[in-house]
């Protein structure tokens, strides 16, 4: 969500800079809502992002039914993406490339951007590329494409992906990051795939490097993703993504993409040590009654929420993030009434750019703690414990 001051639209290099004070931002992967209004309610988030991924493939039919409010015949209605007040963005997935983007840029990028918060049917200004930055005075906001090549990588290893050279060259020009770069503003990315996992996928090493190549040296960003399906906390921590250039990227690390998938959340998360994980939610309720997906176990449904406020003096909270899942009802199905709030965070920015965890402060007991016990020199158990993370 963003709320609405000093708005600054830019075109450039056929992307788009919005600048924002005092703002609020909802990030969701999938929403499962399918109700849909034309006006601005005082609920309705200021902006979405949607951070990729339309199933199967991403066809238009697919864009229409799952994004466009669109009823498929084999449903009751489709489910129209909730749209901002003040707009709302997108960054693809693998599975929109699956089949070569055209469901994405012809039919679903057409529909978000920057809109009149009297009229939520149509645009002002349409969203032009798969990648944007949103800035105010504190943060810079960055949405990345790592999914344009997926396409092309069906049979080639995760660690394959890289941004395109035209998404490289405007972070260079026109956002101008570079390793002497004297902006101080906070950074926070998204990119569809994952930086780390603790579920033994392979780490991604190309745009992490990428990136790591246009910061200074140990500047802390805040990084936040989807792909897994999984809502989860990686503790900060600083990581070689090749061994080829040798540049570090310092980095917490949010899996935000839970999206009510067909999911292995409960398996025991093998990499938690090596990938520093912190807690993760691991519950699953099931969809009676489903001709599709016949009482298979899913992942809750979630989002998160970032609020922007003007700090009084440097390193005071200059963001309040939510973590929010939808809510079952007695009949056993979710619903987007009175969510569940599991963790809340705030954060900040130091004087030197980077972005500080002031709090971390879990509301529910349902979120599942990784704790790390040494069972002998060559291995290590771990221990799930439904409490997850105290105030750091």
């Amino acid at each position: 969500m963003i709320r609405k001051r000093c708005l600054r639209p830019q075109q450039t290099f056929d992307s788009i800079e919005y600048q924002r004070d005092n703002s609020k931002i909802s990030l969701l992967l999938i929403f499962p809502s399918s109700s849909s209004s034309s006006s601005t309610t005082s609920d309705l988030p200021h902006y979405t992002i949607h951070l990729g991924d339309i199933y199967y493939v991403g066809l238009p039919t697919e864009v229409q039914h799952c994004c466009l409010g669109i009823k498929p015949r084999w449903a009751e209605q489709g489910v129209r993406w909730p749209i901002g007040q003040n707009g709302s963005f997108t960054i693809p997935g693998n599975h929109e490339l699956y089949s070569r983007g055209f469901g994405y840029w012809d039919y679903f990028l057409p529909t978000v951007g920057l809109f009149n918060p009297q009229d939520l049917t149509k645009p002002i200004q349409s969203q032009k590329t798969s990648y944007w930055v949103l800035e105010n005075d504190q943060w810079r906001i960055i949405g990345l494409d790592s999914g344009y090549d997926s396409y092309s990588l069906l049979s080639i290893d995760n660690s394959a992906i890289k941004f395109p050279s035209k998404l490289m060259d405007w972070l260079k020009n026109v956002v101008g990051l570079n390793p002497q770069m004297t902006d101080k503003r906070g950074l926070i990315f998204f990119t569809h795939h994952q930086v780390v996992s603790a579920w033994n996928e392979k780490p991604n090493t190309d745009f992490p490097s990428q990136i790591a190549s246009l910061l200074p040296e140990g500047r802390t960003v805040l990084y936040l993703w989807g792909h897994e399906h999984r809502l989860s906390f990686y503790e900060k921590q600083t990581i070689i993504p090749s061994t080829i250039s040798n540049k570090t990227l310092t980095f917490y690390g949010r899996c935000i993409g839970n999206s009510g998938f067909p999911t292995l959340a409960k398996e025991l998360p093998v990499k938690a040590r090596e990938t520093k994980l912190l807690c993760y939610d691991d519950r699953l309720y099931h969809i009676h009654d489903n001709l599709f997906l016949p009482d298979v176990p899913l992942g809750y449904n979630g989002y998160a929420t970032m609020a922007f406020v003007c700090p009084n003096k440097i390193d005071d909270t200059s963001l309040y993030m939510s973590y929010k899942t939808l809510s079952l009802k007695k009949d056993g199905q979710l619903t987007h009434e009175n969510p569940t709030t599991l963790v809340n965070e705030q954060w900040s920015v130091d004087s030197n750019g980077n972005v500080v965890l002031i709090k971390l402060e879990s509301v529910s007991e349902e979120l599942t703690q990784a704790i790390h016990t040494d069972t002998n020199q060559n291995g290590l158990t771990l221990d799930h414990q439904s409490c997850c993370c105290t105030t750091l």
